[in-house]
């Protein structure tokens, strides 16, 4: 330190939730517990089921580019459907959200997965994301990005929007780009146009872009609208089905139309019981056993059921900044220490107890907070 006073505002911890289903655990913003996609998960439930599975069958060895990243509720089975080497390039404009979905990764012990906090756009630029109503409540899953402050009202933040060409090297093999960007998916094309020329990837896309745009961009490149997953458009260059596949999407568009509501949840719920058999489990996902507790100074740490979270951290009285701490267990000790505004070089050497540190560090935001296993993985880092 200079000698000089530094003020240090302690971040307000993310109010969470967290949860289980039979693909993995979810750190889950509070605030959006209130939606669809958040209602399946605290229930156990799987949100949009035969997405994971569509990824699973058709991913091969290649690379996925998943945008609308909410908490991470896709990330998990994605993570498991990759072959070795393979990448999951997400990306999450909403600050709660990209908190969480960190948490969610270090949840389910994921390392497969870039988490960027960004939204995508056809260049890198700035906007603003629309995350709530006008009445206050947070749109979860829906939040989206606005190229002007929105006419209804509702909370906004100021984000970083950058480009799939620009953010996933050139030396990677794309098989799928999944946008749920609450139609910002043209936008969002464009910014991949050089990526799709090159690997040709299977298009899956919540909202479709006018169909001139698609005639201009995607038409000369072979592709044609194939089938849909849940409300997604699947689009790609070959078949992504057999005739099957595409006479049941067909077929549920039209029924969709003309049957009443209860039928049709009827029929939905036949399709999930046969649907069981098929969908990529989590036996083995070995998520984090993990809940909230409080700390004897009143801090939220991450930790397992009936965890001793008494003071354990050893501090190198030497080190100034970065403050060098050691055997830091569940992270119980880490945002006291950060509130003295040194950056952390926090040591835990078992990796399940590093894992609930992270969580514990992201879900305060302590930015200056890195957690590792030695003090060689810092260099190694450098």
């Amino acid at each position: 330190m200079d000698g000089e006073t530094r003020a240090y505002v302690r971040p307000k911890p993310t109010d969470f939730l967290i949860a289980y289903n039979t693909l993995g655990g979810y750190v889950v913003p509070t605030s959006s517990s209130f939606r669809n996609c958040s209602q399946h998960i605290l229930n156990g439930r799987v949100f949009e089921p035969r997405m994971p599975d569509f990824v699973a069958r058709h991913v091969g060895t290649g690379d996925i580019v998943h945008a609308g990243t909410f908490f991470g509720d896709f990330l998990p089975a994605f993570s498991r459907a990759m072959a070795p080497g393979a990448r999951v390039w997400a990306y999450e404009p909403v600050e709660e959200n990209y908190v969480c979905a960190r948490a969610t990764l270090e949840l389910n012990r994921v390392d497969n997965v870039v988490l960027q906090f960004a939204g995508l756009g056809a260049r890198s630029s700035t906007g603003v994301v629309v995350t709530t109503d006008a009445a206050g409540a947070a749109l979860g899953e829906v939040a989206y990005i606005s190229t002007s402050l929105p006419a209804q009202g509702g909370v906004t933040e100021d984000i970083c929007i950058v480009s799939i060409d620009e953010t996933v090297p050139a030396d990677r093999w794309v098989s799928i780009i999944q946008l749920d960007v609450e139609g910002f998916e043209q936008p969002a094309l464009e910014g991949a146009l050089r990526t799709i020329a090159r690997c040709r990837p299977i298009l899956v896309l919540e909202t479709l872009p006018p169909a001139a745009w698609v005639k201009r961009h995607l038409a000369p490149l072979g592709y044609r609208v194939r089938e849909g997953v849940h409300a997604n458009v699947v689009l790609s260059v070959v078949p992504t089905g057999g005739l099957t596949e595409s006479l049941r999407w067909r077929t549920r568009s039209l029924l969709k139309a003309i049957l009443p509501m209860r039928l049709r949840q009827r029929l939905r719920s036949a399709e999930a019981a046969q649907r069981a058999a098929r969908m990529p489990t989590a036996s083995d996902s070995s998520a984090l056993d993990c809940v909230l507790a409080l700390a004897a100074d009143g801090t939220l740490v991450c930790a397992p059921p009936g965890a001793d979270l008494a003071p354990c951290a050893d501090v190198d009285a030497a080190a100034d900044d970065p403050l060098l701490v050691r055997s830091v267990r569940y992270g119980q000790d880490l945002p006291r220490l950060a509130a003295r505004g040194h950056a952390i070089q926090a040591l835990e050497p078992d990796a399940d107890l590093r894992r609930y540190a992270r969580m514990t560090a992201i879900l305060h935001r302590l930015d200056r907070v890195r957690v590792e296993a030695d003090e060689a993985s810092f260099d190694a880092l450098a």
